[in-house]
């Protein structure tokens, strides 16, 4: 709850005001959910660095970096040698994306 300058008490969300519902025609009966209700977007990097938590992984930077890349749409290429981190990538992404 934020404070107004009369000291009133007001909810933080913006469209509701706490009331947790929002009318979305001219008619006032008709109300849906406020958004505020919904609940909270994970990241793609927060279940990225959740799910290699769960497998006692300790991701390099550019293999998270890489991992969220793949998770999120974006085309790319990795080419490396044996040992280069490559299926521990691929196992992640694999992962994340069955959980």
């Amino acid at each position: 709850m934020a404070t107004t300058h009369r000291s009133e008490a007001e909810d933080d969300c913006q469209w509701c005001h706490g009331k947790l519902s929002i009318i979305v025609s001219r008619d006032p009966d008709e109300e849906i959910d406020c958004v505020c209700t919904d609940p909270p977007e994970v990241k793609i990097a927060d279940r990225v660095d959740a799910f290699a938590k769960s497998l006692g992984i300790d991701l390099l930077p550019w293999q998270r970096t890489l991992a969220v890349q793949a998770l999120s749409g974006e085309p790319i290429t990795f080419a490396g040698g044996r040992g280069s981190g490559r299926s521990t990538v691929d196992r992640i992404v694999k992962g994340v994306r069955h959980v």
